[in-house]
Order: structure tokens, then sequence, then C-alpha cells
């Protein structure tokens, strides 16, 4: 149940992939395949935890369940994000113009938010040039962290379907 809900998610995901672009029907799509696949993931995981432990400890294996998965959300959030953040940084293309200081230049690097206000501000074309641009890169990011999630969802379920008790044996 594991290995195939993880594919599920990672098909989910690489689905997104191919439909960031596209109508909202299809994104809707592909994102109730990942929630479908990631709930049943996450039933699936802590059920083999649960019903392994033996009875004596299994408040401690919930225990222990319950702390992984806020550890593992939120190692998650701060290590995707952190990626997705540089990834805009060292991607976004600025214009040298003289209505960009450095000081602008140096914030519209830190976050698409800021760039959006910030733009906002400037004169056109130069505004829609650096909104455009902040989007270009922080959909640049965006999508690397997707592959990087797809990727792992996928290899992770060919690894667990590899252990599973019935293909242990003929190793």
């Amino acid at each position: 149940m594991l290995w195939s809900s993880l594919t599920i998610s990672g098909i989910g995901f690489a689905g997104y992939l191919f439909t960031m672009s596209s109508g909202l029907a299809l994104q809707i799509g592909t994102f109730i395949v990942m929630g479908i696949g990631l709930g049943a993931a996450i039933t699936a995981a802590s059920s083999a935890m649960l019903l392994n432990a033996p009875t004596s400890q299994a408040a401690m294996a919930a225990s222990i369940e319950e702390v992984s998965y806020e550890f593992g959300a939120a190692l998650g959030i701060a290590t995707l994000g952190s990626l997705l953040s540089a990834i805009y940084t060292v991607s976004i293309r600025l214009p040298d113009h003289p209505s960009l200081s450095a000081a602008a230049a140096d914030s519209i690097r830190n976050s698409i938010d800021i760039a959006v206000n910030l733009a906002s501000t400037l004169p056109q074309p130069l505004s829609a040039l650096i909104t455009d641009e902040a989007h270009r890169a922080f959909d640049q990011g965006f999508w690397v962290i997707m592959m990087i999630c797809t990727v792992v969802l996928l290899t992770t379920a060919f690894l667990v379907a590899r252990q599973r008790p019935d293909n242990r044996h003929s190793q």
C-alpha cells in the first residue's frame, strides 16, 4: 500500500509539472491525485509503524510517529523553501536602468513579493519587465522544487516496493 501511494503522489507531482501552464481544471486534477496519494501514504506509513510496535510500546510508537511527521514537515518546508528562494535569487535577471538603484535591485532579488511591490512604484516599461522577470525566476525555482519532489517520491516508492516482504527473499 505504501509504495503504491507514493507512486500515485509522484505521478500527481509529475502531472503538475506538465500542467503548470494549463487550465485550472487540469491543475486541480493533479492536486487531487497528489492529495489522494499523500493521504494514503501517510495513513499507510502510520499504520505500519503502529501495527508493528509491541502493544506495551504503542504509546511510544504513536509519539515517535507524530514527532516524525511534524519534524519531517518542518524540515521539508525549510529545506525546499530555502532552495526555492536561492534559485529565485540567482536566476532573476534585472536590467541596468537608472530608475533601479542597487539597494532596490538587492531587495528585488530577496523576494518575489518585494519585487512586485517595488516594481509597482517604478515607471513603465521597467515595472512590467521586473514583474515578469520576478515571476519567471519564481516559476523556475518552483519547477525545480516540484521536480525534486517527484524524483524523491518515485525513488522512495521504488525502494519501499523492493523491501516488501514478498520481494525480500528473492534478493
